[in-house]
């Protein structure tokens, strides 16, 4: 086998492994989840984390939460010198500190608040905090209905 093709393999099971194989929202609109769409206006926009270290070396997150209760998650880790990306996507409840969110494996839910202007996000022992990079408005002040 060439030496490309086994780079190659080694770095498309590596993406996979790190959630790279993109499971989110395929095109066109995907049909919401049985859940009302609540928001908390102080999540509508993108998250970026700061540099943290992973079992398979440094890396970071961005979050991008929008009005529709839809998100974007993406993902970057350093293998070796190589940058290897995954991103995901889904449906998001949010309200009274608890976000739940809806992706096409299934359903996660954190606890979420606010230190200053940082989003902390805790999943069980998993705590992660985010930096406004980009603050949006949502045009009507209630949630879309479902």
């Amino acid at each position: 086998m060439r030496k490309g093709a086994i780079v190659f393999l080694i770095l498309g099971l590596g993406g996979c492994a790190l959630g790279g194989c993109y499971t989110g929202v395929p095109p066109g609109r995907p049909k919401p989840p049985q859940l009302p769409c609540d928001r908390d206006d102080r999540l509508i926009g993108t998250w970026m984390s700061g540099v943290h270290m992973s079992q398979l070396g440094p890396g970071s997150e961005s979050l991008t939460y929008n009005c529709d209760c839809t998100f974007r998650g993406r993902s970057m880790i350093l293998l070796l010198i190589l940058p290897v990306y995954a991103a995901d996507g889904g449906w998001y409840t949010a309200s009274d500190g608890k976000l739940a969110t809806n992706v096409g494996y299934g359903r996660t839910e954190s606890s979420y608040h606010f230190e200053g202007k940082t989003l902390v996000v805790q999943q069980g022992a998993s705590v992660m905090r985010y930096h406004n990079v980009r603050h949006r408005s949502c045009q009507d002040k209630a949630a879309p209905p479902r």
